[in-house]
């Protein structure tokens, strides 16, 4: 996963539970060179045998953290 973080277009890589194993966020200029990396920075590499992708139309993130030390698990 760290050599992800190697390819210039690649934001951030996350190792994730359920269907898939990693989401690659990458910033790229248009459709094709999404494509162009998928096929030449992803689908060569060992391991790799299936690919998805998803492009982002709006984000909205909340960075503030909530207080958990008073809080129990449930």
């Amino acid at each position: 996963m760290d050599d992800m973080l190697q390819i210039p277009e690649v934001r951030s890589a996350h190792l994730i539970t359920g269907r898939y194993d990693l989401v690659i966020h990458v910033a790229v200029h248009d459709t094709r060179h999404l494509k162009n990396l998928a096929l030449d920075q992803f689908t060569n590499r060992p391991g790799v045998t299936r690919i998805e992708t998803s492009i982002i139309y709006d984000t909205r993130v909340n960075h503030e953290l909530p207080d958990l030390r008073n809080s129990s698990p449930q």
